[in-house]
């Protein structure tokens, strides 16, 4: 069964985006939020070279980005992963589409210590 990973920054990005939601918009938009990131995270770990995905190697070596958005969601946010060699999946960050990706990846591939499954 594949597995994946969140680094301490996209463990961090779960949590402010679920916490952001349900301040903006009610709890019940926060829990169809947390429907949607956890379906997308399950989607990248079934097939992380899905053809929603795409390849974002001017970003980083082995990047990937996946827009949560689309198929009657909607969403504002796009997975940033890679594929690692074990078979992981490694959840980098969840950012706003907003957000110029570049200056919220660390340099030099540093995305933080990796933990795995959802966070709490």
């Amino acid at each position: 069964m594949p597995q994946f990973v969140l680094t301490t920054l996209a463990a961090a990005d779960y949590r402010k985006t679920l916490r952001d939601s349900r301040q903006q918009f009610g709890q019940y938009q926060r829990d169809r939020y947390k429907t949607i990131l956890d379906t997308a995270i399950h989607e990248v770990v079934e097939n992380p070279h899905s053809p929603r995905s795409r390849k974002r190697d001017e970003l980083a070596p082995g990047i990937r980005t996946y827009y949560l958005g689309g198929r009657g969601q909607r969403a504002s946010h796009f997975l940033v992963y890679r594929l690692l060699e074990s078979g992981i999946v490694e959840i980098t960050r969840i950012l706003h589409v907003r957000m110029e990706m570049v200056n919220y990846l660390p340099e030099e591939n540093k995305f933080g210590e990796r933990k795995p499954g959802h966070p709490q």
